[in-house]
């Protein structure tokens, strides 16, 4: 745990954990909209789904945004 807390001390550490965050707080917003389990099969068809879910998230954070 100390050289986790060293390692996430560092400049690169804290570079890595900033980007993470990004990415993390899409996630969890696609858990909030009941993205659990893709009902869909093949890539094809999963790319689609996920691709309906992004552009949704840029729509309304551009739109939280813009109200600022």
């Amino acid at each position: 745990v100390s050289a986790w807390r060293a390692r996430m001390a560092s400049e690169a550490g804290k570079a890595q954990y900033q980007a993470r965050t990004i990415c993390e707080c899409i996630h969890a917003r696609w858990r909030n909209w009941d993205l659990r389990q893709l009902t869909v099969r093949g890539i094809e068809k999963v790319r689609a789904v996920v691709l309906w879910y992004a552009l949704t998230n840029n729509i309304l954070q551009g739109h939280r945004l813009a109200k600022t």
